[in-house]
This record gives structure tokens, C-alpha cells and sequence, in this order.
């Protein structure tokens, strides 16, 4: 919705509402002249004007919808909105009908001010009702219905709205006991029960108790029940209510009669608030929702605090305190967020009506907890046995006390929360432990204390007392160290969370709070440490020019990967651009490598920060030839500490890192060598978390280097089983490691060299035999990681082990294997396997990737491997010869009639560019597509052959698959028949077309000798999913009034016969059973005129044999009653209703010979 839109819109909703009003009352009108008079155009006009009534009801919801984001453009024009709405709803609810419930008018404009309400707080909108006295009797009596109808729940709220608005009018309403009247009535559960209308109801009984006090005031001694269930007791009261009436008493607190109610009841107060402590205090044994409750006691709580204050009662007050500190450690986050708001009241409240210094050492209690809970638990080291949501309670609570702090603590406690809180939660992460089955890798916690970081970074910058601290010690030479502090603690830290933290909820925050420091704390430390000399200020202290904050607000985050791939680099061109800031800039560096990659419990971003140094080494270098020192630098540093050889986790990532930068960096063999020595022969966890993966990966990286480099490494029988058992048991599929593909890569370049050179076995046969007799055994076990790699051996043997374990090997293996042919950049193992002396090898392994069908319980397991067949001919199409090209062609064809979406787009690209390359293709009808191509490609100029025929026939087998499948969505099946119709109509225009097509249809269900002759199980098991097939799409097909014709429809009952007459699958002879009367009806609509009673006669014969042969035998009742509703339809299509009744005779007679003479169930001309 753009802002050229929106007055047009805003127009529209002021129309439609006055047209649907105007709708209505003509809908009235013609109901009451039908009622007298039936008219069949009366009848006409009013269907068309209620079709009218309720496209215009939905634009009106839907226009209304558009502003849920942004409502501000409709505030001025609320009032006319509610005006039309109102005016329309007052003769309504005044017509003192009990068909309220069936009025379309108004529940259509009670829906409409809900839709408003969704958008706008309800109060807010009630205040636009009109407020009229007389209409309280009228809506309360509507109140009272009760109905079924589910839509009047929306004119209940309304009306609740409406009646909350009337009562804050100046009236009493205690007349003839009307308040008591009002709360019976909304105390029934059926208000009380539906959360939609808890606030207006609780807003309605707080205000009746305002206006008349007796009311809360029970008889019981003053005592007041409050309640924490659904009932219909107007003696108690709900907490939600007593929390609105305390909010009226409160913000009125100095006038007479609040005063006068205080003074004279603090029995009765003291004795509610002593009943809802104990309420809360006994929270689980009587309250229905204990969340939503505790919502609400957050709510009440500063308002009890108040009313506590001003009886001066100090030991409540402790206690209310107490109970705040007490609840820091929930497990529901809203709550948490609601108390640290609640909190910040509390804090406000005692800082007016109290000493200061109260509120002050609450606040500093809870600084000083969150530094004391940080620093105990060690949390950087990642100890999991942190309170997190304690402290992300206290972390909301800095962030909502910014103010305060700024106001009244010392500048040392602020430093305090920038200097040792906040490095901490803005790196902030914890185990989670729960492992995620399909890739065993560990979760982890921690986003919500960073949002919560942020929140404190947001607070504090866009407080004016925060920036006149900074300029207060600008006259001090702390100034300088200050800086140092934010640049390094929060300015850094938002930058990079914005740009590199994986979760896009903290990027987004982090940056909203970055962009608050660069407007208004826009000072940047540069490095140079002159803190003695006040001349050197400004060289140690810059500001960072408009340009250079654009720049900053201008980096794109959305997407992490491409922010891991750019912003590195562009960081370095914003603070490098005039020399400005470049020393600002190695703090950026050590931040990537200290913590995101040596520190960051996410090993995705570990791997994705070395790439992106890479990355930013390569760009950057022939820049700055110097770049990569500062890099080389801090990596030596890290080696000097020798710890890393007794820390796994950070020695596969400083190895990882080694062997990335291999070539930027000049570190000494030997420490490198005692790296990888450490990691290899650490232990890794039997079920593998990243960590363990990252590590093997590390230790692949490390051996593709070396295994490139003269005497790198030697793979002795301990290296080898260490390889297999370690890392290729480990990654059995492409589901058991989110860096399959990485290993994939890594396995298939050391296995192309290791196969390729005896030296790397230490020239020893016996170690390669080893290697290979492992490598099979892990194929024969369908390893994908070991069948991937195929490709990367010798073509002889590639080709004889695939000979070999290709009938055995999986489907999600060989398409694993072809997806390793389809990465290789340099496409040499696809021209070395295609270029050996008997090519035909590999055009036919390809040729029967492209019509793998394999099935299994997991369904078409085949389609992964013809998807990535096409994919592999996507890319080398051209790279054949044309009679290679043409039979690829063909089955392209075939792949691309069939059911799944992705393996018939592909094939479409590659037939469309490659084949036939002036096909105009149209996106929104696919399935008309793809008859049209199938016309274009056999009727080709280039083509030798003219029929095609059977190569037509084997194409409907596959489009059938679309148009008779089983299991497939409506739509699909809808589209698929829809297109043929359409397609049918523009080609059969004679009849000797008409015949041609249903030939091929014919010809394209299996015969019985070929279902017969097949001996193998899985094969005649295909063969007869595709006979179905195609039955089911011709069934469907007649069933759409298509219009077949044939001169031998003799020919293709004898062919249903010999399907019949096969033993074994009862599905076959059912479909063919059911296909019989279609026959029938295609048969009786290509001979409309003159059709032959004699062929109906001969298709009722076979079935009363089928009748015959199973009437009496057992597990056969499925078959006979599909065999007699095929008769019953013949019998329909002719309309002979006696031959219906002689069937029924036949079933009761329970199939007696009597009445099986088939000539009585002739149909007669």
C-alpha cells in the first residue's frame, strides 16, 4: 500500500459503508414485497443484491486490514466511520425485536468496528460511539439473548463497547438497582468466559464500582471476595476489574470523595490486599490460567504499592518489594518483560512519595546482582548453570531504569554496566542441550539477554542526560577513556551484531540501536592513547563525518550470508576512505576472529566468518598489500599461547582457519603439525554435535592441503580407519551433517589424488588394498558420501564398481553421485567419463538415471534421481551427440508429462532451449504446455520417422500419471484433465483425429500379454500401476463429456476381456470392472445417432460372467459389488429402471441360478 493510495482507500471505506447501509434497506424492502407477492424477478433481485451486500462487506474488511501495520492515516476519519456505523445501529437496537441474531445488517457492521478495534485499542473507538442515556435499557436488553448464531459474539462486543462508553456519561445508575442490574448481567459466564470481552467488562464493572463504592463494599464484615474463576457470583469481584477500579481511585486520589472512601474503609483495603497476596502467594490450588493471572498481578501491583504508600503502611511495602525481587526468575518471557515495567513504576513511585535513596539501592541491587550472576557463573566459558531468565528480567529492568540510572546514580555505575555487563550479554550464549534429530546439533540460548542488551544500548543513547555525561567529562581527561569505553563496548558491538549475528531479530535490533548511537553519539575512538596530552584529543578522538554514518546506516543485513560476504569488505573501504579511521578498524578484525571465530558456540558462523576473512583477504589485498598482516598477526598471537593444544574446539577452529588462509599466511609448519596431532587424537561424542563435525572437518581440510603439497602427508592404516569410521560412518546421508556437501567436496579431491599416486600410501599396495577394501565395503553399505565420490575415481573404475553395486545402490546414493558430476566446476570428470573409448557406457547409465521409477514405503524415491539427471543435462546438453541428443529428447519428453512440478519445468527448459527453441511457453497453463510441445516435437521437420506411434503411446502412459493419479491433489488432477479438454477440442477436429487419439489412449494400457510374460515381481508390480493409471485418466476423461471415437470397439473389449480373465491383482479387475460402463457411455456418444444396443449388450454379458464366477466365493464381495454398481450405471445411462429392479431381485435371491439368465438384464432398443 503505497501513500497514493491510501486517501483512495480511506474514500472507499466511506463509500462502501454507506452503500452497504443503502444495500440493506433495499434487501428489506423487496424481502417484504416477495413475502406478499412472489416474484421470480424480485427473486433475482434479491440474490444479486445480497452477492452485492457481501463482496462489499469483504473490501470493506479487507480495506480496513490494510492499515493494520500503520492506522494513523485513518485517526481522522474515525469519527465519520464510527458516525455512519452507529447511525445506522441505533433504529436497530431500538426496534425492540428478538431477531436480532439474524440481522445481516447488524452483525455485518458489528464486524466491521471489531475489524477497526483489531487495528485501533478498543477504548480508543468507544469513544466515538455515540453517547445517548436512552439506548442503556435497549442494549441491555439485546445483551440478554442468548443465540447459537456464532457471529453475534461481534454485535456483544460492540454493544459491551457501547455500554461502557455510556457509563462513563455523568450518571449514577443506581436507580431502581440498575448498576446491580448491569453487573448480574455481565458476571454470566457467557461474558465472563470469552477473552475478548475480559477488558471492556472489566472496565465496565470498575466503573459502576467507582460510581457507587457500596457496591465493592460487601456486608461480611467489609470483606471483599475477589475471584480467580469463572463464575456468575456478583458478590465477588475479579482481579482484572479491582485493578481498573484502583486506576480511578488513584489518578482522582485528591478529590473529596476518593479521599473520603479511603479514609473511611482502609479495614476493608488492607483486608483485599491482604486477600490478594495470599492469592498470589497460594498461586496454582484455585486460578484457572496462572500466566494470564499473573498478568494481571503485575498490573494491580504499583496500584496496591500506591494505596500502601498513602496509608504509610512500611511492612506491606516491603513485602510488595520483596515480591518483585522474588520474581525475576520466571520462565514466561512476557511476564518478564511486564515486571521490569512494572518495576520501573515501582522505582518512580517511591522516587516521588519516599527518599530517593530507597529507590536508589533497589536499582544498585540490581546492577550489582546482574555483575555478581555474570561473573559467578562464568558465562563466557559457557557454564549452562546460569539463571538466564533472571537475568534477562534484571537486563530489562537497566534497560527500563535508563533514565533513573542516568539521573541519580554515579557516573562509576553506569561505566560499570558498560564496562563489565554489557561485553558480556552482547556475546551472549548458553548450551541449550536439546540435540535436533535430523542433524544431531546442539541448539543453543542467549538471543533474548542480546535483544535485552540492545534494549539497555537503545534506553541509555536516546536519553539526553547521556550524552550530557559525555560532554561533562570531555572537560576531564576521563573523556578519552570514556569514548574508548562506548567505541569498544557498545558501538562495536552493535555494529557487528547488526551486521554478523545469525538470528535476524537481533541484527534488526541491534541496528535500530546502532543508529541511535551514530545520530547522537557519533564520537569515535581511533586508537592513539595520548590521554596526558590535552593537545593529542583530537587526534585520539574523531567524529565520524555524515558521509561515513550513511555509509554505516546503509549496509544491508537481511540476508547473512550475503552480509558475511560484502560487509566485511565494506567496513574496511568506510573507515580506510581518506585514511579517517583505519586503526578503528583492526578493532573490527579482532572482534570477526577473538569472537566469531574462536569464541562463537555456533559453528555456522564460525565456518561462515573464515570464509568471509578469506574472502575479504582476496578483495582486499591487491589493495593493501599489508591487509592480511594485521590477520597473520593476531592468529601468531594465539599460537604463542599453547593452550589451543588442550582445547579441541578451539584447535579445529584455528586449523580451520590455518588451512583457509593457507596461502596469506607464513606460520610454521611444525606448530601447524602439532595442531592437527592435538585434534586428531581427540575424542569425539558417539552421537556427533557441529562441534565434533566441525572438527572432522578441519582435519579433512587439513589433509586436502597437505595431500597437495610435496611430502605433506602420509595415509598410513590408522589414518585410513580413522577416515571411515570416524568421519564417513559418521555422515551415512546427506541428512546426518549440515556440511555434507563440504565433506562431499573435501572426500572427492583427497580420493582423486590418493587414487591417482602410490606415494601417499608411502608407496605401499597393501595400505591402498586396505584403503579400497574399506571404500567398498562402505559403498556396498550405501554410504552417500562414498557413492558421491564415484566420479572422482579412474573412469575403468568407476564404471566396473557402478557395473557392480548400481542394482544395490540406493536412490538418494546415485543421486548423490550425479549431483557430484553436476557441481564439478571444471566439468573434468564429466569429459573424462564421457570420452572413454565406449561412450555408449555413460550415455546409457544417463539415459537410465532419467527413467529411474524406482518405488519403496518412502513412495517415488526414483524422482531424486531423474531430477538430478536432468539437472546434469541441463548443464551438458549440448556436449552430446545429436542422436545421443534426440533419445534424451524423447525421454525429456516423457519426464516432462509426468505429475512432479520440478522434474516437468526442468525438462521443459531443456527441451524449450535445446530442442525446440521457438515453443512459447505460458506460465499460468502448464499442463496445456505440455500436450502443445508434445504436437511441436513429433512433428519436427528434422524427424526421419513419421509415426512415433509407439513412442505417442508411452507418452499418455506418463501423462496419465498426472491425469489418473490416485493420490494428487484436486487441483492438479482438475488442471491436468482441463488441459486435455482444451488441447482435445483444438486437435481433434475430425474424426479420423477423434480415432488417432483414442487409439493411442487405448493402446497405452498394457495389454495382458505383456502384464503375463513379465516374471519379474517389481516390474509386472510398475506395469500395473501404470495400467491403472491409465484406465483412471481415460475413466476421467469420459466422465468429462469428451468425445471419443473407433471402428473397433469389439477390439477394445476383448482387450478389457483379456485384462479380466488374468489371475492375481483384484485392483486390475476392479478398475477394469469399473471402467466397463464408461466404455459403455463412450461408446453410446461417438454413436449418438445410430448406436448398437447389441455392443451395451455384450459389455453386460462379461460382467454378468464376472457375476457368475465370484457369486459364491469367499473374500470376493468387493469385486461383485463393484461388478453390480458397473451394471447399475449402464442401467442408468439408458434410464432402464426395470433392469435396476431385476438386480435387486437377483441380490435377494442371493445370486440363485434361477435368476442368473444373463438375457433378462439385456438392455432392449
Amino acid at each position: 500500500m503505497n501513500d497514493v493510495s491510501i486517501p483512495n482507500i480511506i474514500q472507499s471505506i466511506k463509500d462502501d459503508l454507506i452503500q452497504l447501509i443503502t444495500i440493506d434497506k433495499q434487501l428489506e424492502k423487496d424481502n417484504n414485497n416477495n413475502n406478499n407477492n412472489n416474484n421470480n424477478n424480485n427473486n433475482n433481485n434479491i440474490k444479486k443484491l445480497t452477492s452485492s451486500f457481501s463482496k462489499i462487506f469483504s473490501r470493506i474488511i479487507n480495506n480496513i486490514n490494510k492499515f493494520e501495520q500503520d492506522p494513523s492515516p485513518l485517526d481522522n476519519n474515525l469519527p465519520v466511520f464510527i458516525s455512519i456505523l452507529t447511525d445506522a445501529l441505533i433504529p436497530l437496537i431500538r426496534q425492540n425485536s428478538n431477531n436480532y441474531n439474524d440481522n445481516q445488517l447488524f452483525i455485518s457492521l458489528s464486524q466491521i468496528y471489531y475489524t477497526f478495534s483489531k487495528i485501533f485499542d478498543w477504548k480508543k473507538l468507544s469513544y466515538y460511539l455515540k453517547v445517548d442515556i436512552h439506548l442503556l435499557n435497549d442494549i441491555l436488553n439485546v445483551l440478554k439473548i442468548d443465540s447459537k448464531n456464532y457471529k453475534t459474539w461481534y454485535m456483544k462486543y460492540l454493544l459491551l463497547s457501547w455500554l461502557y462508553t455510556i457509563l462513563l456519561s455523568p450518571f449514577k445508575f443506581d436507580h431502581d438497582h440498575l448498576d446491580i442490574k448491569i453487573i448480574n448481567l455481565i458476571n454470566l459466564e457467557k461474558f465472563n468466559s470469552n477473552k475478548v470481552y475480559q477488558s471492556i467488562v472489566a472496565n465496565i464493572l470498575a466503573e459502576l464500582y467507582y460510581k457507587n463504592k457500596v457496591l465493592i463494599l460487601q456486608n461480611n464484615n467489609n470483606n471483599i471476595i475477589i475471584k480467580t474463576k469463572i463464575t456468575n457470583n456478583i458478590s465477588s469481584i475479579d482481579l482484572l476489574s479491582l485493578n481498573y477500579f484502583w486506576k480511578k481511585i488513584i489518578s482522582n486520589i485528591n478529590s473529596f470523595e476518593n479521599e473520603k472512601f479511603l479514609v473511611e474503609n482502609e479495614t476493608f483495603i488492607h483486608s483485599s490486599i491482604n486477600q490478594i497476596i495470599n492469592i498470589i502467594e497460594n498461586k496454582n490450588n484455585q486460578i484457572d490460567n496462572v500466566e494470564e493471572f499473573y498478568m494481571i498481578v503485575i498490573k494491580i501491583m504499583p496500584k496496591l504499592f500506591f494505596i500502601e504508600l498513602y496509608y504509610e503502611n512500611w511492612s506491606s511495602l516491603e513485602d510488595i518489594i520483596s515480591w518483585y525481587l522474588l520474581n525475576l526468575n520466571s520462565n514466561f518471557t512476557e511476564f518478564r518483560f511486564c515486571i521490569a515495567h512494572s518495576f520501573q513504576k515501582l522505582i518512580n513511585l517511591i522516587t516521588k512519595y519516599m527518599e530517593s535513596y530507597i529507590a536508589i539501592d533497589l536499582v544498585n541491587q540490581i546492577i550489582d546482582k546482574t555483575i555478581k550472576l555474570i561473573k559467578d557463573n562464568q558465562m563466557i566459558s559457557n557454564n549452562n548453570n546460569i539463571n538466564i531468565d533472571q537475568l534477562h528480567s534484571q537486563l530489562i529492568i537497566i534497560a527500563e531504569l535508563s533514565n533513573f540510572i542516568l539521573e541519580y546514580l554515579p557516573t562509576s555505575q553506569l561505566l560499570n554496566i558498560i564496562n563489565t555487563v554489557l561485553p558480556i550479554t552482547f556475546k551472549f550464549q548458553i548450551l541449550n542441550g536439546n540435540t535436533n534429530n535430523s542433524n544431531n546439533t546442539v541448539s543453543l540460548r542467549g538471543n533474548q539477554i542480546k535483544d535485552a542488551t540492545n534494549f539497555i544500548c537503545w534506553s541509555l543513547i536516546r536519553n539526553k542526560n547521556f550524552k550530557k555525561i559525555i560532554i561533562l567529562n570531555g572537560k576531564e581527561t576521563k573523556f578519552i577513556s570514556l569514548i574508548e569505553s562506548l567505541n569498544d563496548n557498545i558501538f562495536i558491538n552493535l555494529l557487528m551484531n547488526s551486521l554478523f549475528d545469525k538470528d535476524f531479530i537481533i541484527r534488526k535490533s541491534s541496528n535500530a540501536a546502532l543508529q541511535e548511537y551514530l545520530g547522537r553519539i557519533n564520537y569515535i575512538y581511533n586508537g592513539f592513547n595520548e590521554i596526558e596530552d590535552h593537545s593529542n584529543h583530537k587526534l585520539s578522538v574523531l567524529i565520524l563525518d555524515n558521509f561515513t554514518i550513511m555509509k554505516l546506516i546503509e549496509l544491508k543485513f537481511s540476508d547473512i550470508n550475503r552480509s558475511y560476504k560484502e560487509n566485511l569488505i565494506l567496513l574496511y573501504k568506510i573507515f580506510h576512505s581518506n585514511n579517517s579511521s583505519p586503526l578503528f578498524f583492526n578493532k573490527i578484525i579482532n572482534w570477526f576472529i577473538n569472537y566469531n571465530i574462536f569464541t562463537n558456540l555456533d559453528y555456522q558462523i564460525v565456518k561462515l566468518s573464515i570464509e568471509s576473512l578469506r574472502l575479504f583477504i582476496e578483495t582486499i589485498k591487491p589493495i593493501n598489500h599489508n591487509s592480511d598482516n594485521m590477520i597473520s598477526n593476531i592468529i601468531k598471537n594465539v599460537l604463542k599461547d599453547e593452550s589451543y593444544l588442550n582445547d579441541p574446539p578451539k584447535g579445529s577452529r584455528l586449523l580451520y582457519l590455518i588451512t583457509e588462509l593457507n596461502q596469506y599466511l607464513d606460520i610454521n609448519r611444525n606448530i601447524v603439525i602439532n595442531l592437527y596431532d592435538s585434534i586428531v587424537t581427540s575424542n569425539c561424542h558417539i552421537t556427533k554435535t557441529n562441534e565434533d563435525f566441525f572438527k572432522l572437518l578441519s582435519i579433512m581440510k587439513y589433509w586436502n592441503l597437505y595431500t597437495k603439497i610435496p611430502h605433506g602427508i602420509i595415509f598410513d592404516d590408522k589414518m585410513i580407519n580413522f577416515l571411515f569410521k570416524e568421519i564417513i560412518g559418521s555422515i551415512q546421508t546427506e541428512n546426518s551433517c549440515i556440511w555434507y556437501d563440504e565433506f562431499s567436496e573435501l572426500f572427492n579431491q583427497i580420493l582423486k589424488i590418493l587414487s591417482n599416486d602410490l606415494s601417499l600410501f608411502d608407496n605401499n599396495e597393501n595400505i591402498k588394498q586396505n584403503f579400497f577394501k574399506l571404500y567398498h565395503k562402505y559403498m556396498s553399505f550405501n554410504n552417500e558420501l562414498v557413492c558421491a565420490s564415484l566420479p572422482s575415481l579412474p573412469p575403468k573404475d568407476f564404471f566396473s564398481l557402478f557395473e557392480k553395486y548400481k542394482y544395490s545402490m540406493s536412490c538418494q546414493c546415485k543421486a548423490s553421485l550425479i549431483r557430484t558430476l553436476t557441481n564439478d566446476t571444471t566439468t573434468t570428470m564429466f569429459y573424462k567419463l564421457s570420452s572413454t573409448p565406449n561412450d555408449t557406457i555413460f550415455t546409457d547409465m544417463i539415459y537410465e538415471f532419467l527413467d529411474d521409477h524406482t518405488t519403496t514405503d518412502q513412495g517415488d524415491v526414483g524422482r531424486l534421481v531423474r531430477e538430478e539427471a536432468c539437472i546434469l543435462l541441463d548443464k551438458h546438453f549440448n556436449e552430446f551427440q545429436s542422436c545421443i541428443q534426440e533419445r534424451f529428447a524423447l525421454q525429456l519428453l516423457y519426464l516432462l508429462a509426468e505429475p512432479s512440478e520440478e522434474i516437468s519445468l526442468l525438462s521443459l527448459k531443456i527441451l524449450q532451449e535445446n530442442v525446440i527453441p521457438q515453443f512459447e511457453y505460458h506460465k499460468e497453463r502448464h499442463n496445456l504446455n505440455i500436450l502443445l510441445l508434445r504436437e511441436r516435437f513429433f512433428t519436427r521437420e528434422s524427424l526421419e520417422s513419421t509415426s512415433f506411434k509407439n513412442e505417442k503411446i508411452k507418452f499418455w502412459q506418463h501423462y496419465a500419471a498426472r491425469g489418473g493419479a490416485f493420490h494428487s491433489t484436486d487441483q492438479q488432477i482438475t488442471s491436468s484433465i482441463d488441459a486435455f479438454i482444451t488441447w482435445y477440442d483444438q486437435t481433434a477436429k475430425s474424426t479420423d483425429n477423434k480415432i488417432s487419439i483414442f487409439h493411442e489412449l487405448i493402446h497405452s494400457i498394457p495389454s495382458a500379454a505383456i502384464i503375463i510374460i513379465e516374471q519379474n515381481d517389481v516390474e509386472r508390480s510398475k506395469i500395473i500401476k501404470t495400467t491403472l493409471l491409465c484406465f483412471n485418466f481415460i475413466i476421467r476423461l469420459i466422465s468429462s463429456n469428451v468425445i471419443f471415437d473407433t471402428s473397433n470397439w469389439n477390439g477394445i473389449l476383448i482387450k478389457m476381456h483379456n485384462l479380466l480373465i488374468i489371475n492375481g491383482s483384484s485392483m486390475l479387475k476392479s478398475t477394469v470392472i469399473k471402467f466397463l460402463p464408461y466404455l459403455v457411455i463412450a461408446y453410446s456418444n461417438a454413436n449418438e445417432n445410430n448406436a448398437d444396443i447389441a455392443f451395451t449388450n455384450s459389455v453386460i454379458d462379461k460382467l454378468f460372467n464376472v457375476v457368475k464366477k465370484y457369486r459364491q466365493k469367499k473374500d470376493t464381495s468387493s469385486i461383485l459389488r463393484i461388478t453390480l454398481q458397473s451394471l447399475t450405471q449402464i442401467y442408468l445411462e439408458y434410464d432402464d429402471f426395470v433392469r435396476i429392479e431385476c438386480l435387486k431381485t437377483l441380490i435377494k435371491s442371493k445370486f440363485s441360478k434361477d435368476n442368473l439368465n444373463v438375457s433378462n438384464y439385456y438392455i432392449h432398443a
